[in-house]
């Protein structure tokens, strides 16, 4: 039935700056955007073949809430952990030290302009995914 996680939609407080980071930091392509009374409030971001990024604009008065329950980050694969942290680190975005990950790769955290925490990873020979 299902072929595969078509995109992630993301609430963020500021559309420029999330695109910023997404595409400038991330290396990700905006593609399109749609408005809404004429005003752009949302925009695809594009990272490879079939995988997107939605971004929106939150409806006015929107509070951004932690309520412990539900999504908790967005994890993105890289070719070369090491590699990613330097073009991370030359765009002047903070991120954690390279780690080891309990079940077989290799992440490197950082957090979007909202906050939103994204473990770029690297997947290795025994992770644990790769061999369910």
């Amino acid at each position: 039935m299902i072929q595969s996680i078509g995109h992630i939609a993301i609430h963020v407080s500021d559309l420029d700056r999330a695109l910023d980071f997404y595409c400038r930091v991330l290396g990700g392509k905006k593609v399109f955007e749609g408005t809404e009374n004429g005003e752009v409030n949302m925009c695809y971001v594009k990272f490879c073949d079939g995988q997107y990024i939605e971004l929106f604009k939150p409806e006015p008065g929107a509070e951004k809430k932690d309520t412990g329950i539900g999504f908790m980050h967005l994890c993105l694969t890289v070719a070369d952990i090491y590699e990613a942290e330097k073009q991370v680190k030359a765009a002047g975005w903070p991120a954690k030290p390279v780690r080891k990950g309990k079940y077989g790769n290799y992440q490197l955290w950082i957090a979007d302009p909202d906050g939103l925490p994204i473990e770029l990873m690297q997947i290795l020979p025994d992770f644990l995914l790769g061999n369910a």
